[in-house]
């Protein structure tokens, strides 16, 4: 559930080392980038999709639906997210071919970001 005085979802049952609650929250960046494609009429026509490889699928959209990306006019990430391949899989042979799919866009006019360093 989004914990409005820490600014996150909150893990459930989740804490730091020190105690403190276990956070989801957005990179300072990613969150301008949604706040930037909530508002920007210049990028009205941008479709923005999600693929995840978890075992934690039902968490994953749990927070797409919680976190705030804007307090004034009330947003959450989800509004800005249109397509969303949540599941246990090989991203480059199940995600992205169903995103291409989806959103009948071929590769060579989507932009990839993966945080993934291996």
């Amino acid at each position: 559930q989004w914990n409005v005085a820490l600014g996150g979802v909150e893990v459930q049952g989740g804490r730091t080392l020190d105690g403190k609650p276990e956070l989801v929250t957005l990179f300072p960046g990613a969150l301008a980038v949604m706040r930037r494609l909530l508002f920007d009429e210049s990028l009205k026509g941008v479709s923005v999709a999600v693929a995840s490889k978890t075992t934690e699928g039902p968490w994953a959209h749990k927070c797409l639906e919680e976190i705030v990306i804007n307090k004034e006019p009330l947003k959450k990430l989800a509004d800005v997210v249109h397509f969303r391949e949540i599941y246990y899989g090989a991203k480059q042979s199940r995600h992205f071919p169903a995103l291409r799919d989806s959103t009948g866009f071929p590769y060579s006019e989507m932009v990839f970001y993966d945080d993934c360093i291996y």
